[in-house]
């Protein structure tokens, strides 16, 4: 079980991206639009913080090898990259998929020892949170546009 103040830190991290998906789906047009503004945007900034934490824990090892290092950067480029795209469906699928690569890298962290074991359930609920928020904003999209 993971410490209180983790647990409950992860899921206001993540509380976001659901609330933006929703309005998404049930709101006016103009509050769907700046859910979907609001959701893009933080879905990059989570992203960005999400792979960070695997720099994080290479610096708390005292890893030397360069994947854990180059795995943040490029979960920080995949964020910043995905705001860079004009259509909402392209950016919202390369959000997903820079969310799922960190849930990949998260469990192979716990399972190699670099991670605490109680950080698995944590690190899951998160991307279960955060990945079908994206969907749902994607259903949005599609749903809105034809």
């Amino acid at each position: 079980m993971p410490p209180r103040a983790v647990f409950w830190t992860t899921l206001a991290l993540a509380a976001p991206m659901p609330v933006c998906a929703l309005a998404m789906v049930f709101g006016s047009l103009t509050v769907k639009l700046t859910a979907y503004i609001y959701l893009a945007n933080y879905g990059a900034i989570l992203l960005a913080f999400a792979g960070a934490t695997h720099w994080g824990l290479a610096l708390a090892r005292n890893n030397k090898d360069w994947n854990s290092y180059v795995f943040a950067a490029v979960m920080v480029l995949v964020a910043w990259l995905a705001l860079g795209l004009v259509q909402p469906g392209p950016r919202l699928i390369a959000l997903g998929l820079g969310f799922f690569a960190v849930f990949i890298a998260d469990r192979r962290a716990v399972t190699r020892g670099h991670a605490p074991d109680w950080d698995r359930g944590t690190r899951k609920l998160f991307a279960i949170v955060v990945l079908l928020s994206l969907t749902l904003a994607l259903g949005a999209v599609r749903y809105a546009s034809g």
